[in-house]
């Protein structure tokens, strides 16, 4: 078997991109040298695949991390959110009684239950980051299209604004507005007393 496994590995060692190869099959390796590890020992695994001791310690610490939604490890990064407070903010947005609801209005839901205590910007980073498609309720809303003008000037509108100075007289300004071009064509203002 040891004659088989060094056959392998120097065959290993002679590719081309092997950094690349270690790289994808990590999880192969990592269950691999904790099946041989009693047998042949740590050194000489690691040697005969031509992998280094703090690598191997790295690729595991990161195995341990990915309970973490963002891939970071609790310890090292410990303001993060507990798993728990994960599946709570997942089950409110899972929620068929917040179906319709916006995130936000979800968010002051779960505040006003004292289900999550976080920010608002924390909320929505794991909200986004757990990736839950949620339905939104739409209204079909066609929009009238009103008069509408072919050329400038066949059609105007007149419209009337009273202003009050300070001096408690009122200004009447009157704006007439082109259909087809949407400009002001004219604005006049009268005073009354």
């Amino acid at each position: 078997m040891y004659f088989l496994f060094n056959t392998a590995s120097q065959l290993f060692n002679h590719a081309q991109n092997k950094a690349e190869l270690l790289r994808l099959n990590k999880t192969s390796i990592l269950k691999t040298i904790e099946k041989v590890q009693p047998v042949l020992g740590t050194k000489r695994i690691l040697k005969s695949i031509g992998l280094t001791s703090a690598k191997m310690y790295y690729w595991l610490k990161k195995k341990k991390c990915q309970n973490s939604i963002f891939q970071l490890c609790q310890p090292r990064h410990p303001h993060q959110l507990l798993s728990t407070e994960v599946n709570t903010i997942k089950n409110y947005l899972l929620n068929d009684k917040f179906e319709n609801w916006s995130a936000l209005s979800i968010y002051y839901q779960a505040l006003r239950d004292k289900a999550v205590f976080m920010g608002l910007s924390t909320w929505y980073q794991y909200t986004n980051r757990i990736g839950v498609k949620r339905k939104f309720f739409k209204l079909n809303r066609k929009r009238e299209i009103g008069i509408r003008a072919s050329r400038p000037f066949e059609i105007l509108h007149m419209d009337v604004t009273i202003f009050e100075p300070l001096d408690q007289s009122r200004v009447y300004i009157y704006f007439i507005v082109d259909n087809f071009s949407r400009n002001i064509g004219s604005c006049n203002k009268s005073a009354w007393q």
